[in-house]
């Protein structure tokens, strides 16, 4: 009888062992699992900013064109032709919205130093202060990230006293 209550304790130890080794491995595994899952959520992040970043710079790049686009149809006088900028401006500007780019809403808006650059001041009592009445060259952005900035002229409301 005692030697049958030796083997039970002993087989109660490997039980025990075996359980203990299983719980460990278990927690390893999960471990790994969670290690992984953030692993491939930081790839995941820096694959998503790399592509941003990629379409900020090819962007930037490309916007002195729209500008000159601008420029060209302030010279131009055969339709045609200012028809034909017009369109190419147009199908740019999708392009730049199919990537997330918008323009930069300016005119008539109040000023905004995150968004525009004062490069003149007009003086018109009968304005708001602080009102964009033109804008020099359009900016652009990101979500909530400016590519550039706005070049504009802001309204100041003179005081007569």
């Amino acid at each position: 009888m005692a030697e049958k209550k030796k083997k039970e304790g002993e087989l109660e130890e490997v039980d025990k062992t075996l359980e203990d080794s299983k719980n460990e491995y278990l927690e390893m595994a999960q471990r790994i699992q969670a290690e992984f899952d953030n692993y491939r959520k930081r790839s995941a992040d820096i694959v998503r900013v790399a592509r941003i970043d990629g379409i900020v710079e090819a962007v930037t790049r490309f916007l002195p064109l729209i500008d000159a686009i601008v420029k060209a149809k302030d010279m131009i006088s055969d339709k045609k032709v200012l028809e034909g900028l017009n369109l190419i401006e147009r199908d740019f500007k999708t392009s730049l919205k199919a990537l997330g780019i918008e323009e930069i809403e300016a005119l008539g808006q109040k000023f905004d130093p995150n968004l525009h650059n004062v490069v003149a001041v007009k003086n018109d009592n009968s304005l708001e202060d602080g009102i964009v009445t033109d804008v020099y060259q359009a900016g652009y952005k990101l979500s909530d990230r400016v590519l550039r900035y706005s070049q504009v002229v802001v309204n100041k409301v003179q005081n007569n006293n």
